[in-house]
């Protein structure tokens, strides 16, 4: 019995060790496939067939917006409200510089969001309030295997999103 005891106890050690190592591999064709709806410019550095590390470089209508995080979460409740006559031009293309981060996600976390407008509005919502310390912040995710981070540049009105194995 206790043989048996240790042989279980053994084999779940060297199961949790395994998925421990679990890292998540990623091609440059799977990662261009997930930004595809996205506007901007990446880099990707490869071994063999696999990525090792990529950047997404995005522009801003203001950089220095996603250093007040009130201001950023205001932008995106506007964004979200449904209501058009809420939601300034410079919302737009600044609201489309945080989807990289939620594509460069849902690369690691696989996320859906629901089919009802309402409730999937709401869920975004929840969703981008996690992300956002990776931008206003200068927080560092960590995923599988994975570092991401992005660097507001103020002066060239940029966000590069780097996203490392390591």
């Amino acid at each position: 019995m206790k043989k048996t005891f240790s042989l279980i106890l053994a084999l779940l050690m060297c199961l949790s060790f395994s998925s421990c190592n679990n890292k998540i591999e990623l091609t440059e064709q799977e990662i261009r496939e997930a930004l595809s709806e996205c506007e901007g410019t990446l880099t990707c550095k490869t071994s063999g067939n696999k990525v090792t590390e990529f950047t997404y470089v995005v522009e801003t209508s203001r950089a220095d917006k996603f250093s007040d995080k009130n201001k950023t979460i205001s932008m995106i409740e506007r964004m979200l409200s449904g209501n058009i006559a809420k939601v300034y031009i410079d919302d737009i293309k600044d609201f489309s510089a945080i989807m990289p981060l939620v594509k460069i996600d849902a690369l690691f976390v696989h996320t859906k969001l629901s089919n009802d407008e309402n409730i999937r509005n709401a869920e975004a919502f929840e969703y981008l309030m996690i992300l956002l310390p990776i931008i206003c912040d200068g927080e560092t995710a960590k995923y599988d295997g994975w570092t991401v981070s992005a660097k507001v540049d103020q002066d060239n009105y940029t966000i590069t999103y780097s996203v490392k194995s390591k």
